[in-house]
């Protein structure tokens, strides 16, 4: 045995009485790696910890559960969704919201799509449900009825998306830790340059200003009276400008962070894989 790699629970990683501890004390070479799929789900979720992307997230899941876990109110959603052809063409054969996997956060990005895609059909529904005496759905109403919500579902997806290929990259049996690295550092770059690149923000800032505008929502920020202190609160001039100075670089930026320092560090140790045959042409570059 050469090496071993598990997830970071501590009956598997931990130092003394750990799995991994116990096998190098019987083989002191089997130098034990944290798994990179794991890796980049804790990146996931640490950068998801925004405060905005937070929020978003939990009415996310209220909603969805509130749809999924009501036969009346699945039954509306389902009724409203076949009156709207645009929201139908866009779910294709999906039916119903997906509820937010707690465990595989790469998984989220399809949770977050199917809600992007029928967010019409979402608040439509709502508000025949809260007009029936819904007080629940009236409250759901409010809460998906905002710019806020929907300019940091549309960022959130968009980013979160991007990293699903990796994520079955680094599952694939044929991965080993070389070219894990090397898909990590692609999408590192990747992110930056789409952080980097304003286009890119604009271009998700129009398609959230499109979409909150078919449910009567004008972009906007949040009114501050110079003392919040429970979420980021740089100063802008507009709509655009906040929204990209308080959330989506605060977010891309945790991403890409997280990703270095999970997934790329200490990487040096396993150069020594570029002496395997097939693997020495990069020893050139």
């Amino acid at each position: 045995m050469v090496g071993q790699g598990y997830d970071g629970a501590g009956n598997m990683s931990g130092k003394r009485k750990g799995v991994q501890a116990r096998i190098q004390q019987q083989i002191p070479n089997a130098v034990y790696t944290h798994c990179k799929a794991h890796c980049l789900n804790l990146a996931i979720v640490h950068a998801c910890s925004e405060t905005f992307v937070k929020n978003m997230m939990g009415t996310v899941q209220t909603v969805a559960f509130a749809f999924n876990y009501s036969a009346k109110r699945l039954l509306k959603y389902q009724d409203t969704l076949e009156t709207d052809p645009q929201s139908t063409e866009a779910m294709g054969n999906r039916s119903k919201l997906v509820n937010l996997c707690d465990t595989r956060w790469t998984a989220r990005a399809k949770a977050l799509d199917t809600f992007l895609c029928s967010y019409s059909t979402v608040v439509s529904a709502l508000e025949f449900l809260a007009d029936d005496g819904d007080a629940k759905a009236a409250a759901y109403l409010l809460s998906v009825s905002t710019f806020e919500f929907v300019i940091t579902l549309v960022t959130t997806e968009h980013c979160i998306k991007s990293l699903v290929q990796l994520s079955e990259n680094l599952q694939e049996k044929t991965c080993d830790l070389l070219k894990a690295s090397q898909e990590a550092k692609t999408q590192k770059v990747m992110l930056q340059n789409k952080r980097n690149d304003i286009t890119v923000w604009e271009a998700l800032y129009d398609k959230a200003v499109n979409i909150a505008r078919t449910v009567g929502v004008e972009p906007s920020m949040p009114r501050s009276n110079g003392r919040q202190r429970n979420r980021p609160n740089v100063p802008a001039d507009t709509p655009s400008e906040f929204w990209r100075l308080n959330m989506y670089l605060p977010f891309t930026d945790h991403l890409i962070t997280d990703l270095s320092d999970r997934i790329l560090q200490a990487n040096d140790r396993y150069l020594a894989q570029n002496l395997i045959p097939s693997q020495v042409i990069e020893l050139l570059y």
